[in-house]
């Protein structure tokens, strides 16, 4: 067994500051949990911010994003940004490697040999006497990254400015610091989010994140807060009973949480017996029940993939859908048999894949007018959504969507099925 690794990194910040226990249970559990993160999703960020890094230091290439515009332009956009808050005279800095100055060199921390990660990557700083700016690169478009108020921004900036300083660089006494996430993929937001500053206004609120470290790393008496933005990425929450709970006490009745915290047996009362509260609070917290049976889900995946085999599953190759071998010899066979219109389908390409197009033409006030009066958006399903949303009330009828609920437990209505 290797080292036990307490982490507290900059990017993990907004977990370990908030529940201070998890740290010390991660290392509890280091047999137990997979390595690392290797989705499709967590590979398609590293290949960003390499790509991103390397026309940051050698200059845009086209070529490195082959047939993938999409990131070609993200990426455009990120140096585009990045371009923008450089002036004559700054430094820039690409993928600096800084250890957190909460941090003192890698030791064993208590009789346990516990050490920590020392080190975390700055995507891109920016720094003169009267100025730092530190710019990170969030290619995820699924949770949105603020930059006011941001841990890990904060930490990436207060250790630079500890590593200049054991060079000899000073900054002014008013210095001007600038924290910037460039997260260009969610929705409806713009893709910077900055956070400006005081060199003494960062001072003032890096001041808990050192003593919170150090209460950590001390072996103090630390505890379990368990929470949506605490456990959001956290890999250990399917196993920590302290989430558990926190997820079942805040989405059921509390007797039935009561039950399920003691026996962890699901039974749940008839839906019509339920106060009409309580059905509302189990609605808002689908998301985040959805999550947990995830997380557990996946776990249990691992252990099995891993050889546990006390479980009663076992890992099995599933079924594809059925596609052609090889698609010219199959339209040779089909075309000797079939006439041409009846094996080959034109298909016109969708609104949205027609709009990129249109994009790249820089096409003139008349003609996105004209394109517009063609694109038609018909009515989405039925959705529950809060009253403080400005969309007018629809009261349609639902019995058509909800027929069969009740009746065969397979039966869901499309939207509550995300088809």
């Amino acid at each position: 067994m290797g080292k036990n690794i307490l982490r507290l990194s900059p990017s993990g910040s907004s977990s370990w500051l908030k529940c201070t226990a998890a740290p010390a249970f991660l290392v509890s559990l280091q047999d137990e949990l997979p390595d690392e993160d290797n989705s499709v999703y967590a590979a398609e960020g590293t290949l960003a911010h390499d790509n991103a890094a390397e026309c940051l230091l050698l200059g845009f290439d086209d070529d490195l994003f082959g047939k993938n515009t999409d990131m070609k332009d993200h990426v455009q956009g990120y140096c585009d940004y990045i371009d923008s808050k450089r002036t004559d005279g700054d430094v820039m800095l690409i993928e600096e490697k800084l250890q957190p100055w909460y941090l003192a060199k890698e030791k064993a921390y208590s009789e346990k040999e516990i050490v920590h990660v020392t080190h975390g990557y700055s995507d891109c700083s920016i720094y003169s006497n009267s100025k730092l700016t530190v710019i990170d690169l969030k290619y995820g478009m699924g949770v949105s990254v603020q930059g006011e108020g941001n841990t890990q921004m904060a930490i990436y900036a207060m250790s630079l400015i500890f590593k200049l300083m054991k060079t000899g660089f000073k900054f002014d006494d008013d210095a001007e610091v600038e924290l910037c996430i460039y997260q260009p993929r969610v929705i409806g937001e713009k893709a910077a989010r900055e956070w400006k500053l005081s060199l003494k206004e960062l001072r003032d609120f890096a001041s808990s994140i050192y003593d919170t470290a150090q209460l950590i790393l001390s072996g103090g008496e630390t505890e379990f807060a368990p929470g949506e933005t605490a456990c959001r990425w956290c890999d250990a929450k399917a196993l920590c009973s302290a989430y558990a709970g926190y997820v079942l006490e805040e989405s059921l009745p509390e007797e039935t949480s009561a039950a399920l915290s003691t026996e962890f047996k699901l039974m749940l009362p008839d839906i019509k017996t339920l106060p009409k509260e309580d059905l509302v609070r189990l609605m808002e917290m689908t998301k985040q029940l959805t999550d947990y049976l995830a997380a557990v889900k996946k776990h249990l995946f691992f252990l099995v993939n891993d050889g546990d085999t006390s479980l009663g599953y076992k890992m099995v190759t599933g079924l594809g859908n059925r596609t052609w071998a090889d698609p010219a010899a199959a339209e040779k066979y089909l075309r000797a048999k079939f006439k041409k219109d009846e094996i080959l389908v034109p298909k016109l390409i969708t609104a949205p894949q027609a709009e990129k197009l249109l994009k790249k033409t820089k096409p003139s006030t008349v003609t996105i007018k004209k394109f517009d009066s063609l694109v038609t958006r018909p009515a989405g399903k039925p959705t529950l959504v809060p009253m403080s949303d400005p969309r007018p009330a629809d009261l349609s009828d639902l019995e058509k969507e909800f027929e069969g609920i009740g009746e065969d437990e397979s039966v869901l209505p499309t939207s509550l099925a995300g088809k």
